[in-house]
């Protein structure tokens, strides 16, 4: 997929990202994307988002929690909260009902308060993986679609680092490509 100048700067992004971009204009979005990474995690996640529509979010927020989901679970093999969260997203998005959407809220619920007990407990990467089902749940309840895959995206980096943080660049592109 391919990005120009233009598309970036309709985005409106911050006065450094676009100057960073200025001095490194690819036209390539995975290597646009790849290289923001290096420089900045967030900066990446911040650019993808601001492409995709919201079910293109809500995909890449069940694919960053399912990529840390394990780690979540190897501490906490009986609480099934965070994958019920997953579950429930996904369910959403293959039929987007109303009765699907409520399941979701309260998914997003049951999946905080997952993390808030994993936070509470010092067990800080299984509170985020935690936290990433809960945001993918919050993205599919029709909130802030872009903040929330960018929660999920931090929370599962910060669960699996950088090897997770590239799958899901990789991911975000696939995604976009499938239009």
């Amino acid at each position: 997929m391919k990005v120009t100048k233009e598309q970036i700067k309709e985005l409106n992004p911050c006065k450094d990202v676009w100057e960073w971009y200025l001095k490194n204009q690819e036209e390539d979005l995975l290597t646009l994307l790849l290289d923001a990474n290096k420089r900045n995690p967030s900066d990446a996640r911040w650019l993808f988002t601001r492409l995709m529509n919201k079910n293109q979010c809500v995909k890449i927020a069940i694919f960053s929690a399912r990529g840390v989901l394990h780690i979540f679970e190897e501490k906490y093999p009986e609480d099934k909260r965070p994958r019920k969260a997953i579950e429930a997203v996904e369910t959403y998005l293959k039929e987007p009902s109303e009765r699907n959407r409520e399941l979701t809220d309260a998914a997003y619920t049951a999946a905080a308060s997952a993390s808030a007990s994993a936070a509470s407990a010092s067990a800080a990467s299984a509170a985020s993986a935690a936290s990433a089902a809960s945001a993918a749940a919050y993205a599919a309840a029709a909130y802030s679609y872009a903040y929330a895959y960018a929660s999920a995206s931090a929370a599962a980096a910060s669960a699996a680092k950088e090897e997770l943080q590239e799958k899901i660049i990789k991911e975000a592109v696939r995604v976009l490509e499938t239009l």
